[in-house]
């Protein structure tokens, strides 16, 4: 799971969500802002699974976990390399669309790879 401190605060998701360029796909939406000065950092996540999806909370928590970690393996892995740097970071907010309720973790793995390829904050290694 991604640990608290690469997760956006309230004012920042307000921030990123406000001044954000957008990224769609067919499962999820991309919000993406990135920033320099003194809010450099490490790149910061959020993950929003509206009622939309389903108006059960156990399945939008669910699949709000199974994304945070998607995140964290993605990251850590040595497929990819991070395009943020010293003088700047993303801050990144993931939107579903109903469409994932029926994705495996596998899948969504896929899905947020996808999205964060084609946002620039990562590149594939080799």
């Amino acid at each position: 799971m991604l640990s608290r401190s690469k997760r956006l605060t309230t004012e920042q998701y307000q921030r990123a969500f406000d001044k954000g360029t957008l990224n769609h796909s067919t499962k999820a939406t991309l919000r993406l802002l990135f920033v320099s000065g003194e809010d450099v950092g490490s790149s910061l996540w959020a993950v929003n699974v509206p009622k939309k999806v389903s108006k059960l909370a156990v399945v939008r928590n669910k699949i709000r976990r199974q994304t945070f970690e998607a995140i964290h393996d993605i990251l850590k892995s040595d497929d990819y390399e991070l395009q943020a740097s010293d003088e700047r970071s993303a801050w990144a907010i993931i939107i579903w669309k109903p469409t994932v309720l029926d994705a495996t973790y596998e899948q969504i793995i896929e899905y947020v790879e996808e999205l964060m390829i084609k946002a620039g904050i990562i590149v594939k290694r080799g």
